[in-house]
C-alpha cells in the first residue's frame, strides 16, 4: 500500500466503508463544473479525500489543483453532507464538505475536458463538464440532495443527510 493512500481519511471494515471527502462547487458565467469518474453513470462535484491532519478548506484547494490543473480559492463552506449508500463493494458512510470555490486564474475558461491520472496506483478517468445552472436539476448528478439545495439557494449553509442504505 502506498504512502499516499495511507494519508487519506478512509476506513474499510467488513464490507462497511467510511470516507471523508471534500468537493468544490465552481460556478462561472452561469455554468457549474461537474465531473464523471471512470465511466460512472452520474456526475458529481469535483473533489477528493481529506488527508490525515489536513483541514477541509486546504483539502479542497489541493484536490481541485491536483485534478483540474488550476488553482482555486475557497470562498465559503456551503454544505456538510452525511451520505449513507450501497455500492457493489459494500455499504458506505461518506462525510463530505462542499465549498464554493473560485478559480484564481483570470484567464480561466469554461471548457469541457477529459483527462486520466494514476491515483493510488489505479488509472482514473475524469470527464469534466460545464452545465448551465438552470439544467442542473434535470441532469444526472449526485448527490441529489446537494444538487437540489444548491439550485434553490446557493449561499445558504446547510447540514444535509441522505440515507439510502438497504436493510
Amino acid at each position: 500500500m502506498s504512502e499516499e493512500f495511507l494519508k487519506d481519511v478512509r476506513i474499510n471494515n467488513c464490507g462497511r466503508r467510511f470516507k471523508f471527502r471534500v468537493a468544490g462547487i465552481i460556478q462561472q458565467k452561469g455554468k457549474i463544473l461537474l465531473v464523471r469518474m471512470n465511466d460512472n453513470k452520474f456526475f458529481c462535484f469535483p473533489g477528493g479525500h481529506v488527508e490525515l491532519l489536513e483541514d477541509t478548506a486546504h483539502a479542497v484547494e489541493r484536490e481541485l489543483n491536483e485534478e483540474l490543473y488550476f488553482n482555486v480559492k475557497v470562498d465559503k463552506l456551503l454544505y456538510i453532507h452525511e451520505n449513507f449508500f450501497d455500492a457493489p463493494e459494500g455499504k458506505y458512510h461518506e462525510l463530505c464538505f462542499y465549498y464554493k470555490a473560485t478559480p484564481v486564474d483570470e484567464n480561466f475558461e469554461t471548457v469541457d475536458t477529459f483527462h486520466e491520472e494514476i491515483d493510488q496506483g489505479q488509472l482514473v478517468k475524469h470527464e469534466y463538464k460545464w452545465i448551465d445552472k438552470k439544467e442542473l436539476t434535470g441532469f444526472n448528478a449526485r448527490p441529489t440532495l446537494v444538487i437540489e439545495n444548491y439550485v434553490k439557494d446557493e449561499d445558504k449553509f446547510l447540514h444535509l443527510l441522505t440515507n439510502d442504505l438497504k436493510k
